[in-house]
C-alpha cells in the first residue's frame, strides 16, 4: 500500500531514483522498492534512498530494495554461461 500523501512528500526522491528503483509499498516507515541496478551497488543505493527519503522531511526506518531472482550481475563476472538467477 502506498499513502498517496507520502508520495507526494518523497516524490524528489523518487525523481533523483529514476528508472533505477519502483516504489512497491510503504509499511509505516519502511519503503520496499523494486531495484534495477547494478547488485555490487545495492546495499549503497539503499542507504542513500534512505537518505533521500530523510531529506524530504519523511520518517524512515528502512528501505528494503527487492531484485527478484538476480542475486548477481552476469555480465560483469568472468562466465556469461552462468545466469545467476534462481530460487533463494
Amino acid at each position: 500500500d502506498k499513502d498517496p500523501a507520502v508520495v507526494s512528500e518523497i516524490q524528489p526522491a523518487l525523481d533523483v531514483l529514476g528508472d533505477v528503483a519502483d516504489l512497491l509499498s510503504i509499511q509505516d516507515t519502511v519503503f520496499r522498492f523494486r531495484y534495477h541496478g547494478q547488485i555490487k551497488n545495492k546495499r549503497g543505493m539503499a542507504a542513500w534512498t534512505e537518505t533521500l527519503i530523510r531529506d524530504c522531511g519523511v520518517d524512515c526506518t528502512g528501505v528494503i530494495f527487492e531484485t527478484g531472482t538476480r542475486k548477481r550481475d552476469p555480465y560483469y563476472d568472468n562466465s556469461l554461461s552462468e545466469t545467476w538467477h534462481g530460487p533463494y
